[in-house]
């Protein structure tokens, strides 16, 4: 499977800038900050202002309708590549033919969506598996091998983790982190790798990118 493309940047509206004339340059670098680590890595800021709790509302909005264009664009470009090639697959295999091509020689756009995200729930299937067979050293074993919807993308200064890896007030474990740390590789989605990587850091280990093994950080 290709890897999915970073994107490169985000863009912000005039309308944010005019909203932000009312708050100082530091309040002001804090929020672009914010929403760049967001579009990033899906951090999300604790904005202690009314005023920019709400401008913030409007502004992730705005980014994850961005988002979601872009990676529709990204998708049909990936399958108008995968035309491309089965076109000159064809040509080069019936070569009598020439250019004629009938469009049921390759799958529609719909199917082809429908065989990657088959090709991707194998890869989370396998990923799991071998997760829950190489359980790292000093922490505990754990039956779940994704993410739990308790897992927050931000800091949690209420929350709290002991070296044994267990997580209070419903966190996850360093080795629930783990397995889907290599989930979000095996799918190419570098983003929520990155974040499920600070928040291991947070709890004080560290995952080796070539082995997905972690450890406690010394």
């Amino acid at each position: 499977m290709a890897e999915r493309k970073e994107r490169p940047g985000v863009m912000l509206y005039y309308e944010t800038f005019d909203s932000l004339e009312e708050y100082t340059d530091e309040e002001t670098g804090q929020f672009l900050r914010a929403a760049c680590e967001y579009a990033r890595f899906g951090l999300l800021p604790e904005f202690t202002d009314r005023g920019l709790r709400s401008l913030w509302k409007r502004t992730m909005h705005d980014l994850d309708r961005d988002e979601a264009k872009y990676q529709a664009t990204c998708q049909q470009n990936r399958y108008n590549a995968y035309v491309s090639a089965e076109k000159r697959k064809f040509r080069r295999d019936h070569p009598s033919l020439g250019d004629a091509k009938e469009g049921k020689d390759f799958l529609a756009f719909e199917d082809w969506v429908e065989q990657i995200d088959e090709a991707n729930a194998s890869e989370r299937y396998q990923s799991q598996a071998n997760a829950s067979e190489t359980e790292p050293t000093g922490t505990p074993t754990s039956a779940p091998a994704t993410i739990p919807t308790s897992l927050q993308l931000h800091n949690n200064s209420n929350s709290t983790t002991n070296k044994n890896g267990k997580g209070d007030m419903g966190e996850p474990t360093p080795t629930e982190l783990q397995a889907a740390w290599r989930d979000a590789m095996a799918a190419g989605d570098l983003k929520k790798a990155q974040d499920i990587d600070n928040a291991l850091s947070r709890k004080g280990y560290t995952i080796d990118r070539d082995s997905g093994d972690i450890s406690i950080r010394r």
